[in-house]
């Protein structure tokens, strides 16, 4: 049994590089951005005050690999809340008295995890319906006109019953194609706002160029759902072992989609597919809501939670990068938590005297 007893003041050396990123009211900021007025989100989805920041100190510096491709960089003293198999609950640790085990045979059986967690916003007023959007970038063909196609009477049925909800001024119409669906307008001497919302976003573009409206990634968990549905729906797959996934050709709508799942707490890789065509990117999903992330029927019947659909997410290397100048900051909130870069959540300075913990 190898008990560890940390003793140190308040911010000594617990630090992140002045690049790394906070998620704050206002957005993510670099540390050397940050200011004491800051509100940053922290475990419960709430914001929290700053009580401090520190000074710039030059600090030997880690970058902590995750396993789903997210990382992020702190100093050797820099604290982490971590769960293992076997502990009875979560302890605080620095970097310096965990990076090492990583070598050990033991860890692939028990690998040191943190707990995802996400911000909460509040619903917002977007551009377009989320569902809408969703499958309109994923079976959508609009580059001319809001055209998509299905072959999923589900799917046909929620984009009329939403265009007969949000746009009284349009309707969709069955075109010539065996599967297709054009949104149109009832009056051709008026704009189609829909087709117009799609220019402004600047989404008028061949398939391998998609991307996901930076306005989406801090709408509200329902919505962000609802927009995952949207494009699970059409360009997703759901396999007949639980698995989930999504695919396309463009590369900036795999990470839109990996960015969003992580904004939401939940696990997400992409893999890259040479084709004859053009390369395919792939997102594989796993966590806490993966069930909740298609609507159409055929494909949700297939999804349920597993064994690791969970809010654990595994550090999977770290490695030394340098000596660089850094930053601590300490929040009021009495979780001591805050969201790093792409939302990997971290530990901010304590006073850790007194705290003992077995590895």
């Amino acid at each position: 049994m190898k008990v560890i007893n940390m003793f140190g003041a308040a911010g000594s050396g617990k630090a992140q590089p002045l690049y790394s990123k906070v998620l704050t009211e206002d957005g993510w900021k670099n540390f050397k951005d940050l200011k004491i007025t800051d509100k940053v989100y922290t475990e419960d989805g709430s914001l929290s005050k700053l009580r401090y920041i520190t000074p710039v100190q030059y600090k030997d510096v880690y970058r902590v690999y995750f396993k789903d491709g997210r990382f992020t960089d702190c100093s050797e003293d820099h604290l982490w809340k971590l769960y293992r198999n076997k502990w009875d609950s979560s302890k605080i640790i620095p970097l310096k008295d965990f990076k090492n085990i990583l070598n050990t045979k033991s860890y692939k059986q028990r690998p040191l995890f943190v707990e995802l967690f996400y911000p909460l916003y509040s619903d917002k007023i977007l551009p377009i319906n989320p569902y809408l959007l969703g499958v309109l970038i994923g079976d959508g063909n609009i580059l001319e006109a809001c055209k998509f196609t299905s072959i999923d009477q589900e799917i046909i049925d929620k984009i009329i019953s939403i265009i007969n909800k949000e746009y009284p001024a349009l309707y969709v119409k069955k075109t010539k194609s065996k599967y297709g669906y054009n949104i149109r307008r009832y009056n051709y001497k008026q704009p189609n706002i829909l087709y117009n919302k799609l220019k402004d976003l600047n989404l008028l573009c061949k398939s391998e160029f998609k991307f996901i409206p930076k306005e989406y990634f801090t709408a509200s968990l329902e919505q962000k759902i609802s927009l995952l549905q949207g494009l699970f729906d059409t360009d997703g797959y759901a396999s007949e072992r639980n698995g989930l996934s999504y695919s396309s050709s463009s590369k900036q709508l795999a990470l839109d989609v990996q960015y969003l799942c992580w904004s939401i707490g939940l696990k997400a890789n992409i893999t890259k597919k040479k084709t004859t065509h053009l390369d395919s990117y792939t997102v594989w999903i796993s966590g806490w809501c993966k069930n909740k992330l298609t609507f159409l029927s055929r494909k949700s019947d297939r999804i349920s939670l597993g064994q690791y659909d969970n809010k654990m997410l595994a550090i999977k290397d770290i490695q030394f990068i340098g000596k660089l100048p850094c930053k601590c900051i300490s929040l009021e909130h009495t979780s001591h938590m805050y969201l790093t870069d792409n939302f990997i959540p971290t530990h901010n300075s304590t006073n850790s005297a007194g705290l003992a913990y077995e590895l």
